[in-house]
């Protein structure tokens, strides 16, 4: 990484991270307590729409970021989703399973091209990201090349240290979310649904993406500054929570 960064002096402006985050639309405040007969632990349920949807978020070492993508799980594209207000002229994007795929990969890549060219201003960009399949497609490799692009895969097991957006950014935003989705709900009386989603998004995401929220990020992964002593191996050790330990006799 070094070699990348300081050997082709790629500037902080240059210096992007990308993932992806599932946020869950409305859930009811009414919580009905769900017990077995004779059971001592009784659990809280509540109601409404479970369904997750799936949003890329962009950042740069300068504490900017580019406008989000939203990926609605489904077959069809609603015209009146793009009729919410949009300050952030966020995407929308329609897949059947919800999640990317290899062309989406592609042309989110080829949109992140087309916002970050001319702050490049012709020099080489790095985009971080980890190993999801539709990020390593050979002709996401052969765009990248072609647009003088540098791409870095995070380690597969290694994004819940390296990756920026989840260590800081989206861990904010999904607090504020959670927050705006609540407080819409018991203001209006309805649930959040893909008809009035764009609008909560919009509002918690300007709440987290914040200049210093944004360069924690990168400062806290070691990226920029760049300063692999972050990454000690504590953090790198396997969880104890879902980590086995095997005893044998003495």
């Amino acid at each position: 990484m070094r070699e990348v960064i300081e050997g082709r002096n790629i500037k902080p402006w240059n210096i992007w991270g990308v993932d992806e985050t599932g946020v869950q639309l409305g859930t009811s405040q009414k919580k009905r307590v769900v017990s077995g007969a004779r059971k001592r632990i009784q659990h809280e349920q509540g109601d409404g729409n479970r369904e997750l949807i799936t949003v890329f978020g962009i950042i740069c070492a300068d504490g900017t970021y580019l406008p989000p993508t939203v990926v609605y799980k489904g077959t069809n594209f609603m015209k009146h989703w793009l009729q919410q207000e949009n300050p952030l002229n966020a995407i929308l994007d329609v897949l059947s399973n919800g999640w990317t795929d290899n062309e989406l990969g592609l042309e989110f890549l080829k949109d992140f091209d087309a916002w970050s060219v001319e702050k490049a201003n012709g020099k080489m960009r790095l985009l971080a990201f980890d190993g999801h399949r539709s990020h390593v497609t050979d002709t996401f490799r052969t765009y990248a090349i072609e647009h003088n692009i540098e791409l870095v895969s995070y380690l597969r097991k290694g994004t819940h240290v390296y990756q920026g957006l989840d260590v800081v950014c989206f861990s904010i935003f999904k607090r504020c979310y959670g927050q705006v989705r609540d407080e819409f709900q018991h203001r209006h009386g309805q649930l959040v649904t893909k008809d009035n989603f764009l609008p909560i998004l919009v509002e918690a995401w300007m709440q987290a993406f914040m200049v210093t929220n944004i360069k924690s990020a990168f400062k806290a992964t070691g990226l920029h500054p760049f300063n692999p002593n972050v990454v000690t191996p504590e953090k790198m050790a396997p969880s104890k929570e879902s980590s086995m330990a095997g005893l044998f006799p003495l």
